[in-house]
């Protein structure tokens, strides 16, 4: 399976430690944005790269670090449960 198949994670879906969980949560202005950045893409270029060279060129990327172990270390993971529906429901 590709990268770009899998269904990406919602901002929801994590918290650093400490912040107020509102605080990640994207705005439609910023997810209008990503969804027109993610039509941009060039899927048959990033079809043709080994999963080597998609490394490399997301390391390379100084806007992009990559995460390290302390920033996985100030997140959690936010389980969303789904509400037990009630009698007039």
């Amino acid at each position: 399976m590709r990268l770009h198949d899998e269904r990406p994670a919602k901002a929801s879906d994590f918290v650093s430690a400490g912040q107020p969980e509102k605080s990640v949560v994207p705005t439609k202005k910023q997810l209008d944005e990503a969804a027109e950045a993610f039509k941009q893409v060039d899927w048959a270029k990033l079809d043709a790269m080994t999963d080597e060279e998609i490394e490399a060129a997301a390391l390379s990327d100084p806007d992009n670090p990559p995460l390290t172990d302390e920033d996985f270390a100030r997140m959690r993971a936010i389980v969303h449960r789904r509400k037990k529906p009630t009698a007039a429901e």
